[in-house]
């Protein structure tokens, strides 16, 4: 039986490492890591990150005392206080770690770009990018791929090489059918897909809008 292994290489487009960014991404900042020209270089390998949402209660949970919020007599777990520091953030008592970890026992780097964007303590996030790879310690066949991240705050798109070879397949059989309807569909679904990612709902209806007339215009020429 082959063993499976990832890693990866990105960064994160901010304005500064905070207590907050720290919690999140130190497992990910490579050693000699430093903002420059907004850029935060992170990278990992599956086999030596530890991604569960403990390790970030219990920075957050430093952070908490760090501050100087805790509160002198009053005993509190860790995940108590990262909760704690997450409200003082927020000013809310929605409790964001709870949506962010329903059933979900580790955390990706997507899951901490997502929280930390509802966390600005002056960070300042705007983007994550990352290059993954994943494969086997055997040759067999499927046993390598990729996979793009790109999660800004307008737009976002996640998508594995073989992504890329199913949609070629799909479009290059429904193609092969002669059958416009179908092909037209398959088309659809592609590009329906990709304006998912637009963050708004509202830029996303008007972007829909307009491309719809673009391509209107573009069968009239």
């Amino acid at each position: 039986m082959a063993n499976c292994y990832n890693e990866g290489t990105g960064f994160i487009v901010l304005k500064e490492v905070t207590p907050v960014i720290d919690a999140l991404f130190s497992e990910y900042m490579l050693d000699d890591s430093e903002v420059t020209d907004g850029k935060l270089e992170l990278g990992f390998r599956s086999d030596e990150i530890d991604s569960s949402w403990e390790s970030i209660f219990e920075r957050l949970a430093e952070a908490y005392e760090e501050k100087g919020l805790a509160v002198s007599g009053v005993e509190m777990s860790v995940e108590e206080q990262a909760k704690a520091f997450v409200r003082h953030l927020t000013g809310s008592d929605v409790d964001l770690i709870a949506e962010m970890t329903p059933e979900i026992t580790e955390a990706n780097l997507k899951d901490r770009y997502l929280l930390a964007l509802k966390l600005d303590d002056g960070h300042g996030l705007e983007a994550l990018q990352l290059d993954e790879s994943w494969y086997t310690n055997k040759l067999i066949q499927e046993g390598f791929g990729g996979h793009g991240t790109f999660f800004g705050k307008n737009y976002r798109i996640s998508s594995g090489t073989s992504d890329t070879i199913q949609l070629g397949n799909n479009l290059d059989v429904v193609i092969g059918t002669g059958d416009l309807y179908q092909t037209t569909g398959a088309f659809f679904y592609h590009v329906k897909q990709l304006l998912n990612g637009i963050v708004d709902e509202s830029k996303r209806a008007g972007v829909q809008k307009v491309l719809a007339e673009y391509l209107a215009a573009d069968k009239v020429a």
